[in-house]
């Protein structure tokens, strides 16, 4: 099965652990879409002793060739910004900034949905 993943939940391991489960059991996944708290997963600086959930969503993306989609405003509310604003960007490397519209889209393209 196709899947859509929404992340909700701050970061943790166990969306990661769930996406890598999906993976291993002969899924797909179409995208990732951040949500709510669930942009701090992508949110590049951090503290050294925070738990880097951003390197290991960007791996995962990379291994198995699908896009990490973060909400605008959740993004911005949240303080997290790409690197059109240089000053205040945070963005971790392999995500990107998009509206609703991007997470809309995919949902007719998949068989499975589930919220993280």
């Amino acid at each position: 099965m196709n899947y859509q993943l929404l992340v909700r939940s701050p970061p943790n391991t166990s969306a990661i652990e769930t996406s890598q489960a999906l993976l291993q059991a002969g899924h797909t996944i179409a995208q990732v879409f951040f949500h709510g708290d669930g942009v701090y997963h992508a949110q590049g600086q951090i503290p050294s002793e925070a738990l880097d959930v951003a390197t290991a969503w960007h791996a995962l993306a990379q291994n198995h060739d699908f896009p990490l989609l973060v909400c605008i405003s959740s993004a911005v509310k949240r303080g997290i910004y790409q690197d059109t604003q240089k000053d205040q960007a945070n963005l971790a490397p392999g995500f990107e900034i998009c509206g609703l519209g991007s997470f809309m889209e995919i949902t007719t393209q998949v068989e499975g949905f589930m919220v993280l």
